[in-house]
């Protein structure tokens, strides 16, 4: 196990309301900490909070960064909450991978855009649009109404 002064000898500790960086091994892609305890893989912020509050963080709750740095191990930028309060909290910040920040989407706002114009002018179905696009009517559907890519006026 590892002990307290050894996983603080790890992190850059400096003024008290700066972040404090994980300088050991990092997670990727996102960089968060990474402790390896008896073989498991632990986050470091987790184990920072852990250590500085004196309890287990309790069962399905997350460890959320107040400072939005994966590696910051500082007890006073880190807190407790539910992952909906996280994906809340990413997501007012402006963290969340909506559009073409999404390396998984099929689709551009140019594309958006077009697939919008084209079924406006009519003639085409969502059934061809979602053929052409290599998507689900289903999602051509939720883009012509504005369900998704929303930060795009909908037709």
């Amino acid at each position: 196990m590892i002990t307290p002064e050894d996983f603080w000898s790890r992190i850059n500790v400096t003024e008290p309301d700066s972040c404090w960086e994980w300088c050991g091994a990092r997670k990727p892609p996102w960089g968060y900490g990474q402790v390896r305890i008896e073989r498991r893989a632990y986050h470091a912020h987790r184990l920072a909070w852990e250590i500085a509050n004196g309890q287990e963080i309790p069962a399905g709750l997350v460890v959320m960064h107040k400072c939005d740095n994966p590696p910051c191990c500082n007890p006073a930028h880190l807190s407790i909450g539910t992952v909906a309060q996280n994906s809340v909290d990413m997501v007012e910040k402006g963290r969340a991978c909506f559009g073409e920040r999404n390396g998984m989407s099929k689709l551009t706002a140019e594309l958006v855009r077009k697939m919008r114009d084209e079924y406006a002018a009519g003639g085409v179905s969502q059934r061809a649009i979602a053929k052409a696009y290599g998507i689900s009517q289903g999602h051509v559907c939720a883009v012509l109404a504005g369900r998704r890519w929303p930060e795009m006026e909908a037709s």
